[in-house]
């Protein structure tokens, strides 16, 4: 097999291939020791994740609501946008996490099977991104008239067909595409068919190029018009509009809001405006580094690997970006969470000590007033701040956005 003159390309013992081979060649110790730290600092990242999914389905569990990542309104498929996208990174981390203690264990004998495992957790990544952007345009109005400030602001958004639609392709074409792109690259390297092996991966990191490009301009241009709608929200008086909201199916809804007014509404919507910052970020981030690294990787794969500053430039890009870019997200997200909770608690002290001051005088209205207060308290967050709209606490306050 040494003698194919194809051999050299993929297993020459000058540089190692860090994305499956990183041993029986040069810099062999540099990379075993990158596949324990990128196991470790996954799988911390994982037990970060996994506190959040618990407490959501804490949540989900007192309120006696299942806990789902995808549901049907406004006449098209609606993916609850920060839930979706927290189950498929953490399917994401595990199945990195669990790839490179296989390749530095020795398990995996077959280049197809090699190059398939490698794929498989990406591509799930890329699904999550593509389910959250789709959850972000739900959480979008199109517009809103406020009875606060007698002013339209008003962004094009797609309909449910069209989300529909791109939902499918940006979930289903990636998912079916990649995973046979990289198979096709390691089964020609099993049976020893350099040059095709060779023209799979550069179809396979081409194609790769591309569906991050579109995800990140997806990301990118609805994380603008978002934002922009929340920033025009700060700027305005937090007090008790009606809003008029027209969503992107067009169906119209009334909501008339009780008012949070005062800091307490406000802090807690700029902890919403963080975690939005901080989700957009961290996907336009991660598919524009891909997107740069994949198109060169396809084109310039052994210039690449072969001088060791690109191959640690380009590997540890490669290898830490999804774990080091999921960690601050959940991170964000946990501490939104907590503190929204915290708050909740405040507001519903407060409520019951005036209502029970305001019924102390008279014995006879105690009992009822507790009943009441009961009726009354605010249910566990279900919703949170994973789901459409609410994904960052726009459905509890009462802000002319």
């Amino acid at each position: 097999m040494a003698n194919n003159p194809g051999y050299d390309v993929w297993y020459s013992p000058d540089w190692c291939d860090w994305r499956w081979r990183i041993s029986g060649c040069t810099h062999e110790g540099l990379w075993r020791g990158v596949y324990v730290a990128h196991t470790v600092i996954t799988s911390l990242t994982i037990c970060l994740g996994g506190v959040l999914l618990y407490k959501k389905f804490r949540a989900s569990r007192a309120a006696g609501s299942p806990l789902l990542w995808m549901r049907t309104t406004y006449g098209g498929w609606q993916p609850r946008a920060a839930e979706a996208f927290l189950f498929f990174t953490l399917i994401h981390l595990f199945g990195r996490a669990l790839y490179t203690a296989l390749v530095l264990a020795g398990a995996f004998k077959s280049q197809a099977v090699t190059e398939f495992f490698h794929e498989l957790p990406w591509s799930i990544l890329y699904t999550g991104g593509a389910n959250f952007n789709i959850g972000i345009v739900y959480a979008t109005p199109r517009f809103k008239l406020t009875s606060t400030a007698n002013s339209m602001t008003k962004i094009s958004l797609p309909g449910p067909n069209m989300l529909n639609a791109l939902l499918l392709i940006y979930s289903l074409v990636p998912l079916f595409t990649l995973p046979v792109y990289a198979a096709m690259d390691g089964h020609y390297r099993d049976v020893g068919d350099f040059e095709r092996a060779n023209y799979w991966n550069r179809v396979h990191y081409g194609s790769w190029s591309i569906y991050c490009w579109a995800i990140a301009a997806l990301s990118l241009w609805w994380g603008i018009q978002l934002v922009r709608l929340l920033r025009s929200g700060l700027n305005k008086p937090f007090g008790p509009p009606v809003e008029k909201i027209s969503m992107p199916s067009g169906l119209d809804r009334q909501h008339a809001t009780n008012g949070t007014a005062g800091s307490g509404g406000r802090s807690e919507f700029k902890r919403a405006i963080i975690a939005l910052i901080v989700n957009i970020t961290s996907i336009v981030v991660m598919a524009i580094s891909f997107g740069m690294v994949l198109g060169l990787y396809a084109i310039l794969r052994v210039p690449i690997q072969s001088k060791i500053g690109w191959s640690a430039l380009f590997g540890f890009v490669w290898i830490f970006i999804s774990p080091l870019s999921c960690a601050p997200l959940y991170g964000v997200l946990l501490w939104n969470m907590l503190k929204s909770r915290e708050e909740e608690r405040s507001r519903s002290q407060l409520s019951g000590s005036q209502s029970n001051s305001q019924s102390a005088g008279d014995p006879r209205r105690l009992n009822s007033t507790l009943k009441l207060n009961q009726k009354s308290l605010p249910k566990p967050p279900v919703q949170g701040m994973f789901d459409g709209p609410d994904a960052y606490g726009l459905e509890r306050h009462n802000h002319p956005v």
